[in-house]
Formats: structure tokens, sequence, C-alpha cells
């Protein structure tokens, strides 16, 4: 009887295993489109956003609203498509910003303390509620 029981048990599980291998090799995420990098929606798209993260940068916005529109409208992107690549989009840009800031923060020389802040206090406490 135990000998039954472990032998169902070991075809359910090779069951399970051999579906979770169908699953992960029919998942569109591990497959790379190489022949969608150079399409006209991406060459169209790329300078679109790239002149978008000026100004958001340059106005201090995240800008995921005005990545996920750009995406969708010139990238003829879904929102399920566009909705992640612009959180990317915001990261990467708001890791760049990051160093940047860090540079001008570190430019004061050793042993001195900055003579102006980088944040305006006064900005933040229009902007934020009490």
């Amino acid at each position: 009887m135990i000998v039954a029981n472990v032998a169902s048990f070991q075809v359910g599980v090779a069951q399970h295993l051999a579906s979770v291998v169908d699953v992960a090799s029919s998942h569109p995420f591990w497959v790379f489109e190489t022949q969608r990098i150079f399409t006209s929606e991406v060459l169209l798209c790329a300078p679109i956003l790239f002149l978008g993260g000026l100004l958001c940068s340059a106005g201090g916005i995240g800008g995921g609203g005005v990545y996920v529109t750009l995406l969708m409208v010139a990238g003829g992107l879904a929102p399920h498509e566009a909705v992640p690549l612009s959180k990317a989009i915001v990261f990467l840009g708001s890791l760049s910003s990051l160093v940047l800031n860090l540079r001008k923060g570190l430019a004061a020389k050793a042993g001195e303390v900055a003579k102006q802040s980088l944040i305006d206090y006064g900005i933040c406490r229009i902007v934020v509620p009490a």
C-alpha cells in the first residue's frame, strides 16, 4: 500500500513538473524578439522619448504619464506593455538624476560644508502637505 502511494506521488510530481516546463517554455517573457528593435515604431518613439525625458527631467517630474502616452501613441504599444516600460524608464531616469545630484553634493572641497543645499525646502513645504 505504501509503495502504491509513493508511485502515485512520483507520477503526480512528474506530471506537475512537465506542466511547469510547458508553461515556462510558452511564456513570452523568455523570448527576446530582436526583429522588433529596428521597426518604424521604435525608430520614431526613441527620439520622442528622449526629448520627453529631457523635458520631464528639467521640469522635475517623474514623467510616467507622459511616457505611457508616448509609448502608446508613437510606439504603438498596448497599455499592459507601456506601463511597465514606463516604470523602467522613470527608474533609470531617477538613477541618472541621483548620480548627477551626488556629484553636485560631493563637488564641495573635502572638509567643507556645501554653501547651498541641493534641496529647496521652501518648495518642499509648498508642494508636500503638512
